[in-house]
């Protein structure tokens, strides 16, 4: 075999192995980047509440029921996917995560990242009562047609339509909530950042989801939110591709689901510090227990009905657990602290009206009765 033959079988040798690693760098990133893409989508499929719907593989049955809460008739699903659900996140000091500023479906998230129009709180300009609202997705407004139709903004303008000509104040009502969390996340966020924003009031809507994570076998004291789980899979999937260890587990377990005693004592620690936090800031706390689909009131449609009977047990279990909840709740002694139970409210709602999206949202026309008896139930003059 001549030299130049030898150095042309040699060439052809390189070339194909090259091209061999070449092929498996490149189809080895381009698999890892379609592992996070899916994962990355999987979680954008929640952001509108059309999307959520499908995600947890909602029957088909419902979806006149659910229609008719907006309005809307069959053939008309995709208005659904304007409306905002599940906000795209991104990972915050102390509580794990908070809504990414920005416009998604019809909500405005601000740079604090928080459900509202206003980019700054401080100073506060004179004559200015500000309310806080923390909580979960109930309090957030998933669900709900707008911004103008979120528990807050309906309550600003309540507040400012009713009382500010008689009071001569005008009225603040922020957003501060996030899908998923407890109410440990709410002392931590009214302790680490409202408590700095000058705040006259604080109302935590919430309960559902200390009593649903304690169901879903985690301690609010100590565990991670669907945010967290998230991120946490994303670094596990780097660790992997770089041959490291995982950096731990997605989601924290108990051994056992949490008794309602455990769940309503675990609230009252953090309402009684929340409340401390509150007071250091010369401000009101507020702690609403929200209204339900096993709590409500209401007698069910056939729909809700369904909805409730999903998980047979749980009707009996929030009826349990919300009971503790109103008794450590309704006990705990500081000057500047009120508990209202609001998880009866809608007991004036026709039997009729579709009024639950699943078993803890509703739209705008429950937001508006929460707004109301807040209104109603709570003395606005300036402390």
């Amino acid at each position: 075999m001549s030299r130049r033959l030898e150095w042309a079988l040699a060439a052809i040798l390189c070339a194909v192995l090259a091209l061999t690693l070449a092929l498996g760098f490149f189809g080895g990133l381009k698999t890892a980047a379609y592992r996070f893409q899916r994962m990355i989508d999987e979680e954008r499929r929640t952001e509108t509440l059309l999307g959520g719907l499908r995600h947890v593989r909602m029957p088909e049955e419902d979806m006149p029921g659910i229609l008719a809460i907006y309005g809307l008739k069959p053939g008309q699903e995709r208005e659904l996917d304007k409306i905002a659900w599940v906000p795209p996140g991104m990972p915050a000091p102390f509580v794990g995560a908070i809504a990414r500023p920005g416009r998604f479906a019809n909500a405005e998230i601000n740079s604090f990242g928080f459900r509202d129009r206003r980019q700054r709180y401080m100073p506060k300009p004179a004559r200015t009562y500000r309310l806080f609202l923390t909580g979960g997705s109930t309090a957030f407004g998933s669900g709900a047609e707008g911004d103008d139709r979120i528990i807050a903004g309906q309550l600003e303008a309540m507040l400012n339509r009713d009382l500010k000509p008689k009071s001569g104040l005008d009225y603040e009502a922020v957003t501060v909530a996030v899908p998923a969390w407890s109410t440990t996340h709410e002392r931590i966020m009214i302790e680490n950042r409202i408590a700095d924003l000058a705040p006259d009031r604080i109302v935590m809507l919430s309960g559902f989801n200390d009593v649903l994570w304690g169901q879903y076998f985690s301690d609010v004291s100590w565990f991670f939110t669907f945010y967290d789980q998230h991120y946490i899979a994303l670094l596990n999937q780097v660790h992997q591709r770089v041959g490291l260890p995982p950096v731990g587990p997605t989601r924290i377990l108990t051994e056992h689901k949490a008794d309602c005693a455990t769940v309503a004592a675990r609230a009252r620690r953090n309402v009684v510090h929340a409340a401390f936090a509150a007071g250091q800031a010369g401000a009101e706390l507020v702690f609403a227990l929200q209204p339900n689909i096993f709590t409500m009131g209401k007698t069910p449609t056939v729909r809700e009905e369904r909805v409730r009977q999903r998980n047979p047990e749980w009707p009996q279990i929030w009826s349990e657990c919300f009971g503790r909840m109103r008794a450590a709740l309704g006990s705990i002694d500081a000057p500047n602290y009120r508990f209202l139970d609001l998880s009866r409210l809608f007991a004036d709602v026709p039997a009729a009206q579709e009024l639950f999206i699943d078993s803890s949202h509703f739209a705008g026309a429950g937001n508006a009765i929460v707004a109301r008896a807040l209104v109603d139930a709570l003395v606005w003059e300036r402390r």
